[in-house]
This record gives C-alpha cells, sequence and structure tokens, in this order.
C-alpha cells in the first residue's frame, strides 16, 4: 500500500495524474474547491483517494456510499483497506448528515 506521508509530493502528483485522468478540467474544481485543515486535498483515505475528491463526488456525482466511490467511481476498491474503506464509510455519513442539516 502506497502512505502518501511518507513521500507527499510523489503521491500527490500521482494522485493528480489520476483525477486528471478521470475527470479532465473537473480536477481544477475538485483542486481547488476548498481549503482543509489536513493538507492540500485534505484527509488522506488511503491509496491517493483524498478528501478533496470524496467531497466533489459527494456534491456533483450525488455519490453517498463508499462502495459508490470506491468501485463505481474511482475503482480503488481493489487496492483498498479494510479500515481504509470504514474511516471513508464514517466521514460520508458524517458529511451527508451534514450536507442533509444544511439543506
Amino acid at each position: 500500500g502506497m502512505s502518501c506521508r511518507r513521500e507527499s509530493t510523489a503521491c500527490r502528483a500521482r494522485t493528480v495524474r489520476r483525477l486528471v485522468r478521470s475527470y479532465g478540467l473537473d480536477t481544477l474544481s475538485i483542486l481547488g474547491g476548498k481549503t482543509y485543515r489536513a493538507g492540500p486535498l485534505g484527509e488522506d483515505f488511503g491509496q491517493g483517494l483524498f478528501q478533496a475528491e470524496v467531497d466533489w463526488l459527494i456534491a456533483r456525482e450525488w455519490a453517498h456510499t463508499a462502495e459508490d466511490i470506491l468501485w463505481r467511481r474511482t475503482k480503488l476498491g481493489l487496492r483498498f483497506s479494510q479500515g481504509g474503506e470504514e474511516r471513508l464509510k464514517d466521514y460520508l455519513a458524517e458529511a451527508l448528515s451534514q450536507r442533509i442539516a444544511a439543506a
């Protein structure tokens, strides 16, 4: 597994390349959308999946399950650890409840 903390620049570059392949010009709105405490792309869920991409998928693609994000949208499911998937599920539950509250 790739941990982004050790080699953050290389890891970020790889993440950005994957985003561009997946989202084209929308990558700009994913990367420039928000500022996060945890770093430029927010929390790292593992395998180069960051909070910025998850937030964008929730907002723009109506993604609301870990399965949807890991298998249908990013295709990162195969490489994801159980722990990473659990963290993502927890984050989604929290993010979605905040969206509902804000609506």
